[in-house]
Parts: C-alpha cells; sequence; structure tokens
C-alpha cells in the first residue's frame, strides 16, 4: 500500500518547496530568490537523493545530493555546453571525466 502526500512547505532562502512524499520518499521543487530550481528527492529540509539544480545562466548539475551538497555520481553542463561528469563528495568534485 502507498502512502501519497502532498505538501508545501517554506524555508528561509528557499522560498516555498512544493512536493510529494510516496512511501516516506519525498520528491519536490524549489525556486529560490536567485531564479536558480532544484527538482528532485528531500530529507529534512534538504536536497538528498537524486535531482536536477539549474542555475540561472543555465549551467545545471544532474546527480546525487547528500544534505544539500553534490554528493555521488552527478554531470555538471556548463552554460556553454561543455560537459564535466564527476563523483562528487560533500559539495566537491573529486574525480572526473575529461569535459567534452
Amino acid at each position: 500500500m502507498k502512502l501519497l502526500r502532498k505538501w508545501r512547505i517554506t524555508i528561509p532562502k528557499l522560498n516555498v518547496i512544493w512536493g510529494t512524499e510516496i512511501n516516506n520518499i519525498i520528491f519536490g521543487s524549489a525556486t529560490p530568490p536567485d531564479g536558480s530550481k532544484y527538482v528532485g528527492e528531500w530529507k529534512d529540509g534538504k536536497k538528498h537523493g537524486q535531482g536536477t539544480f539549474s542555475w540561472p545562466g543555465g549551467a545545471k548539475y544532474v546527480g546525487e545530493f547528500k544534505d544539500d551538497k553534490q554528493h555521488g555520481q552527478g554531470t555538471l553542463t556548463f552554460d556553454d555546453g561543455k560537459v564535466l561528469k564527476c563523483t562528487w563528495v560533500n559539495g566537491e568534485a573529486v574525480e572526473w571525466v575529461k569535459p567534452t
């Protein structure tokens, strides 16, 4: 049996997070005042799990998050279209494949 719940919460600096919780996994999106956007999984009000973070200039990160930081496998696409596939630890790229 699936538990489905929709919610809306306000977190300082993130404005409003809209989301859906299914079996204790929270999926949602947030758009802070700077124009960036996050769509993905959340835990305790932080980006956690799979998600996509987009910056206003067009760059984006698609991959894993832990405690609001890139953590695990992820792909960073720059404004100019260059792509960097990385392994991240606490928001820092520690291993990467040559950019394309």
